[in-house]
């Protein structure tokens, strides 16, 4: 079983919560660190997890060198659930779940109210060699959707049937395009474009 950290929102997502405005907003503030199952992500380490769910069915190295914990049909959900931690501390980043057959609305019924769809942007004055992306930050006009609840630190992927339920210790990405100075010019190299 391979561990892959993938995050492709959808690009054509078609519900909407509240208006793209009020969900900017929202989602650059109230995010909290997400508990699954009694573990907190950030906080809870590769111990916690196995005391709580056993051995799981494949650990080892994933994509990007984290270390990755995968278990099957785990906290009512049926499908794969990888545990994403530090390689070093051993300490939870964040757990993704592909759920079968879970659908938007079962997502909603589950959570409850508070979801926000958010746009992102990927920063384009970052080489991180390998056809890497810079890190993603939140943009009224970006191509990039997401439907969060931040406030209990969960992202669900897919706009009617749910590819992915992401845990996660910290939020997705910045606040603001790091390839923009405060004035909102484009930098390059270290120096800024006027």
């Amino acid at each position: 079983m391979l561990c892959v950290a993938l995050v492709m929102p959808d690009l054509a997502a078609e519900q909407k919560y509240v208006s793209e405005a009020v969900a900017q907003k929202w989602a650059a503030a109230g995010f909290r660190p997400a508990v699954f199952e009694g573990l907190l992500m950030g906080k809870a380490k590769r111990g916690d997890v196995i005391a709580r769910f056993g051995k799981p069915v494949w650990e080892g190295r994933g994509e990007g060198g984290g270390l990755c914990l995968s278990y099957r049909d785990i906290g009512g959900f049926k499908g794969i659930a990888n545990f994403w931690l530090n390689s070093k501390t051993l300490v939870v980043n964040s757990l993704d779940i592909a759920p079968q057959d879970f659908t938007k609305e079962q997502a909603v019924a589950k959570f409850g109210k508070g979801a926000v769809l958010t746009r992102w942007s990927m920063a384009t004055c970052f080489d991180l060699g390998w056809g890497l992306m810079g890190p993603s930050y939140l943009d009224p006009h970006g191509e990039l959707f997401t439907t969060e609840y931040r406030h209990l630190g969960i992202m669900i992927e897919g706009a009617t049937r749910v590819r992915s339920i992401d845990y996660m210790s910290r939020p997705l990405g910045l606040d603001r395009d790091p390839c923009k100075d405060k004035d909102g010019r484009k930098k390059t190299g270290g120096t800024v474009k006027k």
